[in-house]
């Protein structure tokens, strides 16, 4: 099954607007920015997550790659990697998707469950605030 969804995962993104606008939701993106805020007891989150209009302004995305992974619930990884214009430097944001067929008489389209791997502050389009 996660062969099958990476495979039409990867025929959706033939286009570079097609790949630039599903980054964007991955990293949720929205029209508007919005803060994401938190505390544990060893680290402090607060990040501004930029808006499409942001992402354009500073990053290139060099490649989006979508890859199945084995075993257990069908699992694709995704990949973005981006050009930061501001720092000149490479910059990379990873995560995966838990995919959710269902089949027989309940069959549906399918759902899935979107995670991010990479560190907020790490990833493009999420500007730390001090």
């Amino acid at each position: 099954m996660a062969a099958a969804s990476a495979t039409r995962w990867r025929h959706q993104l033939g286009k570079a607007l097609a790949r630039e606008e599903m980054a964007w939701r991955l990293l949720r993106l929205q029209p508007a920015p919005y803060f994401v805020l938190g505390t544990t007891d060893a680290a402090i989150l607060r990040v501004r997550v930029g808006t499409p209009w942001d992402w354009r302004q500073r990053f290139d995305l060099q490649a989006f790659d979508v890859a199945a992974e084995a075993g257990g619930q069908p699992r694709v990884s995704w990949r973005l990697e981006v050009h930061d214009r501001e720092t000149d430097l490479q910059r990379v944001a990873v995560g995966h998707v838990e995919v959710r067929w269902s089949h027989g008489r309940f069959g549906q389209p399918p759902e899935a469950k979107v995670y991010l791997d990479t560190p907020h502050h790490d990833v493009p389009g999420y500007f730390p605030l001090d």
